[in-house]
């Protein structure tokens, strides 16, 4: 018995003791067959996150969202064109390296644009636009054919839009007609004034002035009385008819008044009969 504990003691093994055991395991393991404690290795290489830049241009409808060198990423990467409450109106493919435009065209869908481009949904653009139609242009051709009356032709009509109207209106920007540009079809505008005089205008479109006029309404002469022959001419298609029409006595004095007439002015006639005018000459004509 004795013996036997002997030869344990002098030729010690690994396996002395559970809690030996496993240090000598570790020992064993880390320091290799040699004893020496290896180099540590690289860690394995990390994604570069992908990199690009973002350009904004419009064309009418059109927005568009250029991405100018896209580069490095793991290609699962989604980037997309959005409105600002998220919603998607484009989307790159997945893994597409370079440049590349996403774009959405609005029609005539007319209004306040926000616009995004998100890498995975974080935003890493933005651009906000006023989308309105283009400004319609037409030509104008003020006239008058009426008194007191001003007419203005809108001709030569392009881009209309029914978001535009044409006023006409006065300087301090009193609206006296208007219409709303429909269609490139011609139209008038028109307005009467109460009285004669000299007035100014201008054409809106919508509140922005295009055009501006002065017109002149000149009030018409007074007609004057007509004196000397003029008022023989005047009187003798009356007396035409008082000849077939009136007793002899009346023809008579008919008679010498035409030639009274002929051979005097009418400031004299006035003087010698005490009437006026051809009314007057008219009362004092029996009428049977």
């Amino acid at each position: 018995m004795t013996f036997i504990n002997r030869r344990i003691i002098k030729r010690p093994t690994l396996f002395a003791s559970s809690r030996r055991n496993f240090g000598n395991l570790l020992t064993h393991y880390e320091t290799g067959q040699d004893g020496t404690t290896p180099e540590p290795g690289p860690d394995p290489d990390p994604t570069t996150p992908i990199s690009f830049t973002v350009s904004w241009a419009t064309n009418g409808g059109i927005i568009q969202a250029n991405l100018v060198g896209i580069q490095d990423g793991d290609g699962t990467e989604v980037i997309t064109l959005t409105r600002d409450d998220g919603s998607i109106l484009a989307t790159l493919a997945s893994g597409s390296l370079g440049n590349h435009t996403l774009q959405h065209d609005e029609g005539t869908n007319y209004n306040t644009y926000t616009y995004t481009i998100r890498l995975d949904g974080v935003i890493e653009s933005t651009f906000s636009r006023d989308y309105q139609p283009n400004v319609p242009t037409f030509t104008t051709n003020f006239f008058s054919n009426t008194a007191k009356r001003i007419s203005c032709g809108i001709e030569n009509i392009v881009n209309p839009h029914d978001s535009y109207s044409v006023r006409l209106a006065k300087i301090d920007d009193t609206i006296l007609d208007t219409q709303i540009l429909n269609d490139a079809t011609p139209f008038f505008l028109q307005f009467t004034e109460s009285d004669y005089g000299t007035y100014d205008y201008q054409v809106l479109l919508n509140d922005t002035q295009v055009a501006t006029h002065t017109q002149l309404f000149p009030r018409p002469e007074p007609t004057l009385q007509p004196v000397g022959r003029n008022l023989v001419y005047q009187l003798l298609p009356t007396s035409q008819v008082l000849r077939a029409h009136t007793p002899s006595s009346t023809r008579i004095f008919v008679e010498m008044t035409e030639r009274l007439l002929r051979r005097t002015t009418f400031k004299q006639v006035k003087r010698q009969h005490r009437f006026r005018t051809q009314r007057q000459i008219m009362e004092l004509i029996p009428t049977s």
